[in-house]
Order: structure tokens, then C-alpha cells, then sequence
């Protein structure tokens, strides 16, 4: 998958069911360059999107890309901070 993603652009009138098709493949890129475990990947998608659901009337067209990998972003960084445990490092000591 190329990683030069460009910012998602979505006319108003867009329905859910299009934006998420169109930006899956974005949030599964951006899961996986935070280094989200491949087994935890969809169960934060979906956490994602539903909140995505919630408060898309608040999210501006031009910005669905920036927002989606920012709060990718925090429930990444919030899961690793729940779980104990640092991006890419293994829970096994070597």
C-alpha cells in the first residue's frame, strides 16, 4: 500500500457508509504506523469510527483525514498507555 495518502476531501453530502469505505485503507495505514498489534487493529477501528459517528457533524469535510489519524493517534497512545506497554516493544523479556 503506497503511503502518500493525500488529505481526504468529502463534499457535504457524502454518507457515512462512503466516507468509511474511502478512508478504511487511510486508518488501517495509520494504525499500522503507529504499530498497533495486527490482532488489536480492527477492535480500534471500530472505536474509531463510532466516534467518528458521534461527532461528525462537528468535523469539518475538508478535515475527516487530519481527524481520523489524530484520534487514531490518541486511542493508540491511550491503549498503550493502559496496557503497560511501549509501541513495537514486546511484553517478553528477550
Amino acid at each position: 500500500m503506497s503511503a502518500n495518502f493525500r488529505l481526504l476531501r468529502f463534499p457535504q453530502k457524502k454518507t457515512f457508509e462512503s466516507q468509511f469505505a474511502l478512508t478504511f485503507p487511510f486508518v488501517l495505514f495509520v494504525l499500522r504506523r503507529l504499530r498497533v498489534r495486527e490482532s488489536e487493529i480492527e477492535d480500534l477501528a471500530e472505536r474509531l469510527y463510532l466516534a467518528y459517528f458521534r461527532e461528525s457533524s462537528e468535523v469539518a469535510p475538508g478535515r475527516v483525514s487530519a481527524w481520523l489519524a489524530t484520534t487514531a493517534r490518541h486511542f493508540a497512545f491511550g491503549d498503550f498507555h493502559t496496557r503497560g506497554r511501549i509501541p513495537g516493544k514486546s511484553l517478553t523479556r528477550a
